[in-house]
């Protein structure tokens, strides 16, 4: 009977078929739910409205214009008011207002126990605070990443900066429970919120599907056997301020400073985007092939994910072309494969000034651990330093520190090419991070909020 079960309202703006992290996470959590006995009514985003009715899943599906089924659009849900602004950052208005309708839509039509919302865009997670404030039903808020406190975002004005920090603030009071990918973020909502709201916070990792180390390849090396690959697989960032002409950033600096004086506004200062970019890490392969031909000859670069012309402008300026490739976007799968492939992953992450142990971790982390491979860790202090070298497969390099990536992928190719173990996988701890581990996790959460 459909009454018989527990059901949860879950509210992502993405989900399957998205295939970055912040789709697999919820794809795997909502399964993970109706695999235990839950009834999920689903609202995410997808390329035409629609609405699909089971026992165990309901899935409405709303466009990023806004638009939803008309069998939604046409009822007397109430609607977001037109003046109320959406906070930020990226709030997706025209989505998120949407979403608004069809949760009090659903809600009124499918009657669950309670409510659960993950950000970003945080945008939503107002919405699903006011539909389960409208109807009585308790909330659970997931940070996928952080909101106002822990994060620099840019606000275009004051009232916007504002209107974020009262609305987070409204939502991690207003909810039953929070969730955190990582547990130092979880310490910074109680420093910022109080200790009441960290005694009902959790940490809820990503984590990794499978271990891959020692898996058969089920189709032909991309690369050839004899080559030394090394792998970047997810998102890059800060590459257009690695690149960008001086003047130009002299003159962003000063429009900064004139919005900031008038208008309140705020920008990403804080955050040092340019540690994720990959120009520091080719400046030392090059460095390294001119000093070691042999090198040169088997050393490869490949990335996986979004595809920049500055890496190619890069890889012609330090004599890399032809040892650097971009394959694009891939689905998981092929990812995993490129992670089973490498010889040496490489992570970075951004850096925020004034802040002295960094709180997010790179989802790729968890399911570089589960490939046992030595990872090259271009991280400021942090989470993520203390989790990859707990795990006995990193080796934390600061992300400027050219020298330092030289001399350390320089002794890991010296054991890659003398076949010797560059590394030894702690697979206690490793295993702790198991896909179906943070499922039993956020089940567990679940259930003590509905009693």
């Amino acid at each position: 009977m459909r009454g018989s079960k527990p059901t949860i309202l879950y509210i992502s703006r993405y989900y399957h078929p998205a295939t970055g992290a912040e789709g697999i996470r919820p794809t795997r959590f909502v399964r993970g739910l109706v695999k235990d006995g839950y009834r999920v009514i689903l609202i995410t985003g997808g390329e035409k409205a629609s609405l699909e009715d089971s026992d165990d899943l309901v899935i409405c599906r709303i466009t990023p214009s806004g638009k939803i089924v008309a069998e939604i659009q046409v009822s007397d849900a109430p609607d977001w008011p037109w003046w109320r602004i959406l906070p930020g950052p990226d709030p997706e208005t025209k989505y998120s207002r949407s979403a608004y309708k069809v949760s009090c839509e659903l809600i009124r039509r499918y009657h669950p126990d309670i409510v659960f919302v993950t950000g970003p865009p945080f945008g939503l997670a107002a919405v699903a605070r006011e539909a389960a404030d409208k109807y009585n039903i308790p909330m659970i808020l997931e940070y996928r990443d952080a909101w106002y406190a822990g994060m620099a975002w840019p606000y275009q004005n004051g009232i916007r900066r504002m209107l974020a920090r009262r609305e987070e603030r409204r939502c991690v009071e207003q909810a039953k429970k929070v969730i955190t990918v990582t547990d130092a973020h979880k310490q910074i909502l109680g420093d910022w919120y109080g200790r009441e709201i960290e005694n009902k916070s959790y940490t809820v990792r990503h984590g990794f599907a499978k271990k891959t180390t020692g898996l058969a390849s089920p189709e032909p090396r991309v690369n050839n056997p004899d080559q030394f690959t090394i792998s970047y697989i997810g998102q890059l960032r800060g590459i257009d301020v690695a690149s960008a002409h001086p003047g130009r950033r002299v003159l962003q600096a000063a429009g900064h400073a004139v919005r900031r004086v008038l208008l309140g506004a705020s920008f990403c200062e804080k955050l040092i985007m340019e540690w994720m970019s990959p120009h520091f890490l080719m400046q030392a392969l090059a460095a390294l092939g001119k000093e070691h031909p042999n090198f040169a000859d088997k050393a490869r670069l490949i990335f996986a994910g979004e595809k920049y012309p500055q890496i190619d402008n890069w890889a012609r300026q330090y004599g890399l072309t032809g040892r650097v490739v971009q394959r694009g976007f891939l689905p998981p799968e092929e990812a995993e494969q490129m992670v089973q492939e490498a010889d040496l992953l490489v992570l970075s992450l951004y850096g925020i000034r004034g802040m002295d142990y960094h709180w997010c971790v790179p989802s790729k982390i968890y399911t570089y651990m589960g490939s046992g491979k030595p990872v090259i860790a271009l991280l400021p202090p942090g989470e993520a330093c203390d989790l990859i070298t707990q795990a006995g497969t990193g080796f934390v390099i600061h992300p400027e520190d050219v020298a330092g990536m030289q001399r350390q992928i320089y002794t890991l190719f010296k054991q890659y090419e003398n076949k010797e173990a560059s590394v030894c996988p702690d697979w206690n701890f490793i295993d702790q991070f198991k896909v179906s581990t943070q499922q039993e996790k956020l089940v567990k959460i679940v259930a003590s909020a509905l009693k």
